[in-house]
């Protein structure tokens, strides 16, 4: 018989968090549109709907009409919410087998923990949204710390095993912004490239960095992959464009492009070959700073 696993006091607060996340959900449900396809819940609606009706540029992030916006929130956050749960399934895998040692559950664990704050965090950005119609909830935040932490969310992601995911902060950089979505298309970017690299010739690797200049912040991501499709460079940032992703829904990217733009600034594919692909994600600073209150705390 297959020994169950010890869990320490830990997973209390990961139940706990767990409540809120369905609290979180049921309050969201609530709040959105009855789905337009009877006995589909709302986010596969949204999604399903979306195939023959979304804007294939993110025109929408200008667009004043709640619902709409909502639409594409929803849409965003029940994309990234299926890469995450996939995250959770395999850290749980993990946990309940025998060999895995006390600290590494411990370790799997914390993971889970920090995945369903994070989902949690993005309900409650669709949720203010819903209720106020304010899109962004910018703050100060650094921008090292986020891309660290969206690192930390893909690496617990099935796709990112095997792959070494490095980051390489050329200097502290910090700025306004909403960290919460701004932090998905850093993820989304991240995951993406670690699916690339995956495809590619071993050893499989991603490279993060972080700069600034005088007028714009920058995180570049490297990844050892095959490289993109010349088929699909003038479309990728479109919703449902992927290449080789069997399970792929082709948001991933159109989700970064609309966030970004939502910051002022702008992502693209920089350079794209066998062994070294690199999209840019660029953010001008006075766009940033037009995010901040009228007065600093």
């Amino acid at each position: 018989m297959k020994a169950k696993p010890k869990w320490s006091s830990t997973s209390t607060s990961c139940l706990s968090e767990r409540a809120i996340l369905r609290a979180r959900v049921r309050e969201v449900n609530t709040m959105l549109p009855k789905p337009p396809i009877s006995g589909m819940p709302v986010s596969e609606a949204l999604s399903e709907g979306a195939r023959s009706a979304a804007p294939q540029t993110c025109n929408g992030c200008k667009e004043s009409r709640p619902l709409a916006i909502t639409g594409r929130m929803a849409q965003s956050v029940s994309h990234d919410l299926r890469n995450h749960l996939s995250a959770v399934y395999s850290n749980v895998e993990f946990m309940s087998q025998s060999r895995t040692t006390e600290v590494e559950r411990e370790e799997l664990l914390e993971d889970v923990h920090a995945v369903i704050q994070h989902m949690t965090d993005m309900l409650d950005s669709l949720l203010l949204f819903a209720k106020t119609g304010q899109a962004l909830r910018p703050g100060w935040v650094s921008l090292n710390e986020m891309v660290e932490h969206a690192a930390r969310m893909v690496r617990a992601h099935p796709d990112a095993r095997d792959v070494n995911l490095v980051i390489q902060n050329g200097a502290s950089v910090a700025g306004w912004m909403d960290c919460t979505k701004l932090g998905s298309a850093v993820y989304n970017l991240l995951l993406n490239a670690c699916q690339a690299a995956r495809r590619g010739l071993a050893p499989s690797r991603v490279l993060v960095t972080v700069a600034e200049d005088q007028h714009l912040v920058h995180i570049l991501v490297i990844d050892s992959g095959r490289g993109v499709p010349a088929s699909i460079r003038q479309t990728l940032f479109q919703p449902f464009v992927s290449a080789e992703k069997i399970n792929g829904t082709g948001l991933g990217l159109a989700i970064v492009d609309c966030i970004v733009k939502e910051h002022g600034g702008y992502v693209d594919l920089e350079e794209s070959g066998p062994g070294r692909t690199v999209f840019g994600l660029h953010l001008p600073k006075n766009a940033l700073d037009n995010l901040a209150p009228s007065s600093r705390p």
